[in-house]
């Protein structure tokens, strides 16, 4: 397939995790990386003597393949006064390695590159486990993106940028203009993908968490840009580095794995019936399920089929559609349970005889479906 650009299409793109690059203006002299831990979540933090923070935080360290992961690099005055930037930018970058490194991963995660020559800290994942003694060796980092070819906004460099005390909250001036723009200094690594809505319109973005690469070498068509296509890969099990970098040269090296996903993430806790006050229309039926894996689940659904009994084998086999209050507002967590009860209208059924539950859905931000069927037996209620 050749890039698609069409003049028909307008995209809206999402450029995320820009921050502007600025040299500070008291010395520096980066210090050694630290790692903490705060219930699952895991702190990679590199501090320079300005008191400047470049840190790295995981949500999990572990994941099934599939499944979301959550990556924020972030910037950290840890002053208790103003810390003023003003912009560094050579003519010749090459001449600082982390600058080099920089605008070069950037267009690995970034649609248009995010502005690599404006970045003050950067990001790109490797597959495997790389560290300061090995990443030479680790040749390109993975296609966040999706190769298409799309128009690049035109973006104005700040002049300074004043990070505030004690946080992320920075704040860029301008010198032809009299506004300024706070933001917070800090983004989310991300896979991008692209939403094809129209025939005119096409929304590319990346999504709050990492989840899967792209086939760098391919050239894909807008609307084929989703998870859907052939070019996307899903995290397969392994290793993994995401590497860290501001432009002074700090490198953090945060490690997850990835694990294989499990086949069956959702339990079939219990099916009771009939629940009384008994109805002659059919029996009321309660359906349990608990989320056994380790990834929310935003929808979930399941169906019972009731099949006829030996004795009447010549019967049809009846489903049941059980809905259950689960949304992406409301997740399933990993260990909750959820439960829905409807009256089943004709439906019969014999103790003591499996019938076939079917269960689905999808995890968070609907990166990966699991469907599958388990035999159930319906108890008496105690």
């Amino acid at each position: 397939m050749g890039r698609a650009v069409a003049a028909a299409v307008v995209i809206i793109v999402i450029v995320i995790g820009t921050i502007a690059l600025v040299r500070l203006t008291i010395p520096v002299e980066p210090t050694k990386t630290n790692t903490s831990h705060t219930g699952s979540s895991t702190t990679y933090t590199a501090i320079l003597a300005s008191g400047l923070r470049l840190q790295i935080t995981l949500n999990a360290t572990t994941v099934q393949a599939g499944s979301p992961l959550t990556a924020q690099v972030s910037l950290f005055n840890t002053l208790d006064t103003n810390l003023s930037l003003t912009p560094d930018l050579p003519a010749n970058s090459t001449n600082v390695p982390a600058k080099s490194t920089i605008g070069s991963w950037n267009s690995y995660d970034f649609f248009c590159g995010s502005n690599p020559t404006w970045s003050l800290a950067g990001y790109a994942l490797f597959g495997g486990y790389y560290s300061s003694g090995n990443i030479s060796s680790a040749g390109k980092p993975l296609t966040m993106i999706p190769p298409v070819l799309i128009e690049c906004p035109a973006s104005t460099s700040p002049d300074r940028i004043v990070f505030l005390p004690d946080g992320s909250r920075a704040v860029a001036y301008y010198a032809q203009s009299a506004s300024a723009d706070a933001s917070e200094a800090a983004m989310n690594a991300t896979t991008a993908t692209c939403a094809y809505t129209s025939e005119d319109e096409t929304n590319c973005s990346g999504s709050t968490s990492l989840f899967g690469y792209w086939n760098s070498t391919a050239d894909v068509f807008l609307q084929n840009a989703t998870t859907s296509s052939q070019y996307f890969h899903y995290f397969s099990p392994g290793e993994y580095t995401l590497a860290v970098q501001d432009m002074w040269n700090q490198t953090i090296y945060a490690h997850f794995q990835v694990v294989a996903a499990l086949s069956s993430p959702v339990e079939a806790v219990s099916v009771v019936g009939p629940i009384p006050p008994y109805n002659p229309g059919g029996p009321v039926i309660s359906v349990t399920l608990k989320n056994v894996g380790d990834a929310p689940i935003t929808s979930l659904n399941a169906t019972l089929v009731l099949e006829p009994p030996p004795n009447n084998p010549g019967g049809f086999s009846v489903p049941y559609s059980f809905v259950f209050n689960v949304s992406s507002t409301n997740p399933l967590l990993p260990g909750q349970s959820t439960q829905d009860s409807r009256t089943l209208i004709g439906a019969a059924f014999e103790t003591g005889l499996d019938y076939p539950l079917m269960i689905s859905g999808p995890f968070a931000d609907g990166l990966y479906q699991f469907s599958y069927t388990v035999e159930v037996q319906v108890v008496a209620p105690s």
